[in-house]
């Protein structure tokens, strides 16, 4: 289980909550749960860190998300794809 930021669900009658985002395992960054800020393998990663660790992972988990070296190697694009207030990136 990951720590994560969760607000209450205003739609849920019965209180439900609503996961947002988590804190990446190895540099702190706060990113939100989406493909494109975040990767949940046994903890939560920042994409910059599995950039810098990809080796690290199974190729199956990479290539499922259409993650290769090439398509990280550009920081500055990975910023574009999270929108949450919250997040560094």
């Amino acid at each position: 289980m990951e720590e994560a930021f969760v607000v209450k669900d205003p739609f849920s009658a019965d209180g439900g909550m609503i996961t947002l985002g988590s804190s990446c395992c190895i540099c702190g960054a706060r990113v939100c749960l989406s493909q494109g800020c975040s990767l949940f393998y046994t903890k939560r990663f920042c994409l910059t860190c599995v950039k810098r660790n990809m080796k690290e992972f199974p190729m199956e988990i990479t290539e499922k998300l259409g993650l290769t070296y090439e398509s990280l190697t550009d920081v500055s694009k990975l910023s574009e794809s999270c929108h949450m207030v919250f997040c560094d990136k």
